[in-house]
């Protein structure tokens, strides 16, 4: 039964991660000067789903580290996993600022 729940967290951890990217190009390739009501709605959508998305990306990657993955120590010690982490933050922290 672990084996489910850590499989279903994966696929969560990964599809969120797609859907982050998916509705971030969306985002960038849809914004424009003067957009019309039906693209600012669409925009809007592409933002709450970046936004939902993200969440559950961080969530299920907090449960991969503590529950499913290879232990905090693992990860904590690579170098990889924080460069992860940092753009991770950089890519949020970019979403927020107004362009």
């Amino acid at each position: 039964m672990d084996v489910i729940k850590s499989a279903a967290v994966a696929y969560i951890h990964y599809l969120s991660f797609m859907f982050c990217f998916g509705a971030l190009i969306f985002e960038r390739i849809s914004i424009k000067a003067n957009p019309n009501k039906k693209e600012v709605i669409s925009m809007i959508t592409a933002d709450i789903i970046y936004g939902i998305a993200g969440v559950a990306l961080l969530v299920s990657g907090i449960y991969r580290v503590i529950k499913f993955g290879q232990g905090i120590d693992f990860y904590t010690q690579n170098p990889i996993f924080w460069t992860k982490i940092i753009i991770f933050a950089l890519v949020g922290s970019l979403s927020l600022y107004p362009t």
